[in-house]
């Protein structure tokens, strides 16, 4: 939990050819539809969220804290307007399973998408919620994500 909450995580997202990586800090892990999981939510406006759509395959990465200025580049940035990884020094990594990881990246969770769903207002439970999170950018979409394979750095 610590992975994505506190540290962030980078959810990486592919096709058609396009690699994007964006920071998220809403997710966890847990077990859904008998497989083991990984969740996170994106938002519709996000250029990751086109790739996380198109695609099958996505990962989480967790990076040292040499990487903290990344983080928050791959978080305020968006893929529409170029290659967010290159500008940070970061390199897409082919992962054997499907999908990519980030050569530079301490863990590397792969995972195949299996369930998503937009949140919706009327759905969230406590209203102060929703006007905390929500004033300004429209609800996330939830995704939920069996786990293929988890890399540790050597």
């Amino acid at each position: 939990m610590k992975c994505i909450g506190q540290d962030r995580m980078v959810l990486l997202s592919s096709a058609g050819g396009a690699v994007n990586g964006m920071t998220v800090a809403w997710g966890g892990f847990g077990v859904m539809l008998g497989e083991p999981c990984i969740f996170f939510a994106v938002r519709p406006s996000r250029f990751t969220y086109q790739l996380t759509e198109a695609g099958v395959d996505v990962s989480l990465c967790t990076l040292s804290k040499e990487h903290a200025g990344a983080l928050t580049y791959l978080g305020t940035r968006s893929g529409r307007d170029g290659d967010k990884l290159s500008a940070v020094g970061l390199s897409p990594l082919r992962m054997p399973c499907g999908g990519y990881g980030i050569a530079e990246a301490r863990l590397v969770i792969t995972a195949r998408k299996i369930y998503s769903h937009a949140m919706m207002s009327e759905e969230i439970h406590d209203p102060a919620l929703v006007s905390k999170w929500y004033s300004r950018e429209g609800l996330h979409k939830l995704y939920i994500a069996a786990v293929k394979r988890i890399y540790l750095a050597e």
